[in-house]
């Protein structure tokens, strides 16, 4: 949305590369290294105007404030509590 553009693009100084490789139709799967908890934000503006989703810890989505700052992206909860360390290993 425009507080989104407003916010990676007047306020915070990144450098997009690589969207050579991303399709112009079509899924994709994007894994992002979470330099900042505002990484969905960059990613939405450096995309634009393909529609973005994301997975997101499930306990996010019952924070007050989530429906205003991220719910219009329409995020994918996922039950994160229920993830073995020893299945990531394997």
């Amino acid at each position: 949305g425009p507080l989104t553009h407003y916010l990676s693009e007047k306020i915070y100084d990144y450098r997009i590369c690589g969207l050579e490789n991303v399709p112009q139709q079509g899924g994709f799967i994007i894994a992002c290294n979470h330099v900042t908890y505002l990484d969905w934000m960059f990613l939405m503006a450096a995309l634009k105007p393909r529609p973005v989703r994301f997975l997101i810890d499930e306990n996010f989505t019952n924070a007050p404030i989530f429906k205003t700052v991220i719910g219009f992206s329409e995020p994918i909860p996922v039950c994160v509590d229920t993830v073995k360390p020893r299945a990531l290993k394997e």
